[in-house]
């Protein structure tokens, strides 16, 4: 009969003939031993144990204690535990079979039926152990989201938050995935910390994704009220979680929750409102206080796509360009380009309607490269510069980086009148990406613009470190430079800054004669605004 191979099986027996019967026996398998019951615990929580065979006889304590302690212990529950019980023992079979002992052998045996019991043992714990990776977690050995899905098809009453470590695919990306698994398994150890005492044998953990985990509690009293699990949530927030992995890394995790009360489809409602609390930033988020809200804003959604596909379809995305004046020649020598749906009436749909929403989808990056192909084919036999302004989402897409440089090396004169507007904000998360893609942009002569300078995500250090051709002023600190002395004064602190670096600046949001005059004493090389034109569709000039 052949024999299941690599397993190991764990002898606790004082008897020496038995050991030595069993070894012979099974001398195709691992074998561990010991006489001693706690030393027998130990090495099944330091080894992969698939069979554990003992007697009556262990030294130091009795086998119902035995059973008791691997019992209690998730890691080794599952593992058959099988007496070695000698006929004439007192021992009663009831007893044995309803302490967690899972069979017993009569010493002494027959070697055959001694075989087949055992293959049947492993047979049994390896279908277990398939079992458990179904429903059990991997890493955390936590309940995983298909455990869930069948509790909560019984589940009365339930109340589910789900919590998400929103960060947690940061440090996957640039620590790996030990760390990793290290902060998770940290983390969902914790949750039950923040868990009242009185609730938490009605709570059950879950571990669904990576850095996402549930609470599951089973209300069958109907005890749980809101303020509850509000007292739950704010346990997460006292204090931003603060984790040391490997006596090496420090990080700081951010939390989001979203909480379901209600029985139909708890796991959807909660989804709803995690995204929305991801979305809205605020932590955590009832599904019943807002679900009016993501139901519109859904339909709105929907609408939107639609209405861009079209739009797509019927070639109805084009851009229309705003001249740039130089203040010194007085001249419109640039131009830049901004996105426009045009709807089925002819109206004029400004990108703030629908771009946001193009950028949850594909779309996106097929607006990008119709903005980049049209404004290449109207500018490439014009003489002035073209700005496109381009997003860190735009250069981190390998599509779209490689459909800009093939336009470059198609129309390498007008390259050199190329400008690329980038816009810095909190979706930069790896400047060395930037950095690569401006170096590689200016060895075909385009040039590049830092847009929104001034505003929250602005930083006078990286303009150094990206070597960037202009600045152009967030509009928010021209348009009321003429009323108010602080814009004035941090436009004209920008205005130091660039010329002492040799960039140019170009104010944007120049809306009439007033603001104009004061950009011009201020020596800002270029004017940008309704002052000096509107938006228009150059093809129709």
């Amino acid at each position: 009969m052949e024999l299941l191979k690599n397993q190991t099986i764990l002898i606790a027996s004082k008897s020496e003939e038995i050991n030595n019967k069993i070894l012979s026996l099974l001398k195709d398998y691992k074998i561990l031993k010991t006489d001693n019951g706690n030393e027998a615990a130990e090495i099944v929580l330091k080894n992969n144990i698939d069979l554990i065979l003992f007697d009556r006889m262990l030294n130091d304590i009795n086998i119902f204690e035995f059973s008791k302690i691997l019992k209690n212990n998730k890691k080794t529950f599952n593992i058959p535990l099988v007496l070695l019980k000698k006929e004439d023992s007192i021992l009663e079979d009831f007893d044995i079979l309803t302490s967690g002992i899972l069979d017993f052998i009569n010493v002494p045996f027959e070697e055959k039926e001694f075989l087949i019991k055992i293959r049947f043992y492993l047979k049994f714990y390896s279908l277990i152990k398939k079992l458990n990776k179904a429903v059990i977690d991997p890493v955390t050995k936590f309940p995983n989201k298909f455990s869930l899905t069948e509790k909560l098809k019984e589940a009365f009453n339930p109340k589910l938050l789900l919590i998400k470590i929103t960060n947690l695919h940061l440090i996957y990306k640039y620590y790996g995935e030990i760390i990793s698994n290290e902060i998770e398994n940290y983390y969902i150890k914790n949750i039950k910390n923040k868990i009242p005492q009185e609730l938490l044998s009605d709570i059950t953990i879950y571990h669904i994704d990576r850095g996402l985990y549930a609470l599951l509690i089973e209300d069958n009293s109907n005890e749980i009220e809101k303020f509850m699990l509000f007292n739950i949530c704010e346990n997460f927030f006292k204090g931003q979680e603060k984790v040391i992995v490997s006596n090496k890394y420090k990080f700081e995790l951010n939390i989001a929750i979203g909480i379901s009360m209600t029985s139909k489809d708890p796991f959807l409602y909660s989804e709803i409102a995690l995204d929305f609390a991801i979305e809205k930033k605020t932590g955590y988020i009832f599904a019943e206080d807002i679900i009016d809200i993501y139901i519109s804003e859904k339909q709105n959604h929907i609408f939107w796509i639609n209405r861009i596909k079209r739009a797509l379809d019927e070639d109805r995305i084009i851009p229309f360009f705003q001249p740039i004046y130089n203040n010194k020649t007085k001249k419109i020598e640039k131009y830049e380009a901004l996105l426009r749906l045009i709807d089925e009436e002819g109206n004029i749909i400004e990108p703030a309607n629908f771009l946001h929403i193009a950028k949850l989808e594909n779309s996106y990056f097929e607006i990008t490269k119709r903005i980049i192909n049209k404004t290449f084919e109207i500018f490439k036999n014009r003489s002035e510069e073209v700005s496109i302004n381009f997003s860190f989402i735009d250069i981190e897409n390998s599509d779209i980086y490689h459909y800009i440089f093939l336009k470059l090396k198609e129309m390498k004169d007008f390259a050199k009148r190329l400008v690329i507007e980038l816009v810095e904000d909190e979706n930069i998360k790896d400047y060395g990406i930037v950095k690569t893609f401006i170096y590689e942009a200016k060895q075909y002569g385009v040039k590049i613009a830092i847009d929104d300078f001034g505003s929250g995500y602005s930083n006078y250090k990286r303009i150094f470190d990206l070597n960037v051709d202009y600045v152009k002023i967030d509009g928010s600190l021209i348009k009321d430079i003429d009323t108010s002395p602080l814009s004035r004064n941090i436009v004209s602190s920008i205005k130091s800054f660039t010329e002492k670096s040799g960039i140019k600046t170009i104010a944007e949001y120049v809306a009439n004669e007033n603001i104009f005059q004061i950009i011009n004493e201020l020596n800002i090389e270029y004017s940008q605004g309704y002052y000096i034109g509107k938006p228009e569709d150059l093809t129709k000039k």
